[in-house]
């Protein structure tokens, strides 16, 4: 069996579209080492806490709703994986000045607890 390294240093995500009217920002998450990558990955506010939520990729097919990929929660993987998707959120804010998404502490807030939390 051949053995697989994967180079994380070189992940980076990007937003590459935004509904404004649902507040849902679309990422796409980069594994250049690898020739990878994951899209449709979607980051809104939370319908039951403060803050943001990142949610997997999901597809509609036939009669529901389909996910190409999961992670357990201790995974460092989905870590990482959350952790680009809010950088990239708070790149594209900054960029376009802040889009009128989570103007608030509560945005702040959310994404420094992200960081921290893979630190």
């Amino acid at each position: 069996m051949t053995q697989l390294t994967i180079n994380l240093t070189d992940v980076y995500a990007e937003v590459y579209k935004y509904n404004e009217d649902k507040q849902i920002f679309y990422i796409k998450l980069n594994f250049p080492s690898l020739g990878l990558y994951i899209n449709r990955i979607s980051v809104r506010p939370s319908a039951k806490f403060d803050g943001l939520w990142v949610q997997n990729p999901k597809f509609f097919i036939g009669r529901g709703w389909v996910s190409p990929i999961e992670f357990r929660n201790d995974c460092p993987l989905k870590e990482l994986f959350e952790e680009h998707a809010l950088l990239a959120v708070d790149a594209y804010n900054a960029k376009h000045k802040n889009a009128g998404f989570m103007n608030t502490a509560d945005y702040e807030k959310a994404l420094s607890e992200a960081v921290d939390s893979v630190r």
